[in-house]
């Protein structure tokens, strides 16, 4: 099926990069939400990574309207009876979710797919409210949408192999690097940033070394990481951070338990950047440098790298996803150095599967499989 018109429901920052991702590709927008301040939200960031690429002369300012003109906005569904796909990007709650895929269901032709761009809930649980069912999938695009290059394409039991095409050619046509995965708790990088971030949390409530400390150990070429997990996660929002581990916690048990260290915070208000505090405290650049210790560097390393390899292995064991299409999402999902089947094979395989004991003995929790 030839994708000529999209739509997106759910504005904001995230549905404006979404309108950007699409429109570049040449497609038409229909940009939805219920709330006029939300619409004016995502045509503004849209606007903006427009301006961004004029500024840098990547284009015209006369390109930029033209494709700024693509975007239609909306308040209602009535200029839904001509999309092929919807991409939704409401809040990340399985109820709202739920009432809006039924809303669609009634709004679109029978051709139309559905596609949730959620980072952590069960598509299938998503299109339980719909008469199509065969054609609910997951297109999870990576914050920004506007340049990160991965899509993680989810697959419910329910989802035709035709849908399941229609998504994955989607989101290459926009220029992504789509990997397909099973319908699954948190999916493949979200899952393994949590086990990334719960095991760097241990290590700082072990005594370890000071979270400043362990974030630079895990930004430098041993670790590989793009910035350190703490300040990940206070990037992500520390309380969409609580809902995805909580998520996972239902799935997988007590080795994804919310971390008190995340719930204190976020009934303080300390959500991360955006809230000026979290982990760490925004307006005290000094007190986010790290100590200069490298005390317990390389066991703060291993034990990271090696929690997220032990769950990419119960990943691959589960039929998730395959060990290369593992790495390939860490790699441009998380940009991850070291991915964990390429760490495996680096480290050798006897001496990873030995330290695997080694710590599920001295230390449980992400190493028990």
């Amino acid at each position: 099926m030839s994708i000529k018109t999209i739509g997106i429901v759910g504005a904001g920052v995230m549905g404006g990069e979404l309108a950007f991702v699409a429109t570049q590709a040449g497609l038409q927008v229909i940009l939805k939400d219920v709330d006029q301040q939300f619409l004016d939200a995502g045509l503004t960031r849209c606007r903006q990574v427009y301006e961004f690429k004029v500024k840098r002369r990547r284009m015209s300012a006369e390109d930029m309207d033209a494709k700024l003109a693509m975007v239609r906005p909306t308040l209602d569904y009535a200029l839904f009876g001509d999309v092929d796909l919807v991409i939704e990007a409401v809040p990340e709650k399985l109820a709202i979710k739920q009432s809006v895929f039924a809303e669609l269901d009634k709004a679109c032709p029978e051709h139309t797919v559905l596609a949730s761009n959620t980072s952590a809930l069960s598509i299938a649980a998503i299109g339980e409210k719909t008469a199509r069912r065969d054609r609910v999938a997951g297109l999870h695009f990576f914050n920004p949408a506007s340049m990160m290059p991965l899509v993680e394409v989810i697959r419910a039991e329910q989802t035709s192999e035709a849908a399941a095409d229609i998504v994955r050619a989607a989101a290459e046509s926009m220029g992504k690097t789509p990997v397909v995965c099973r319908d699954s708790a948190g999916f493949i990088v979200n899952r393994l940033l949590c086990a990334a971030m719960i095991e760097a949390m241990r290590c700082e409530a072990e005594g370890l070394a000071d979270r400043r400390d362990i974030d630079s150990f895990l930004v430098k070429p041993e670790g590989g990481m793009p910035v350190g997990l703490f300040r990940m996660a206070d990037q992500l929002g520390l309380a969409l951070l609580a809902e995805v581990m909580g998520i996972l916690h239902s799935a997988f048990g007590a080795r994804f338990a919310v971390p008190e260290k995340i719930t204190r915070r976020v009934a303080a208000g300390h959500l991360g950047v955006g809230a000026g505090k979290g982990f760490y405290d925004y307006n005290d650049a000094a007190g986010m440098k790290p100590t200069g210790s490298v005390d317990n560097r390389e066991l703060i390393v291993a034990r990271v790298l090696t929690a997220v390899v032990a769950e990419a292995k119960r990943m691959a064991g589960e039929g998730v996803a395959s060990a290369a299409d593992v790495d390939l999402a860490m790699r441009n999902g998380a940009l991850f150095k070291n991915p964990p089947f390429a760490y495996i094979q680096e480290t050798g395989e006897e001496i990873m599967n030995a330290r695997l004991v080694e710590f599920a003995d001295k230390y449980g929790g992400m190493f028990i499989i």
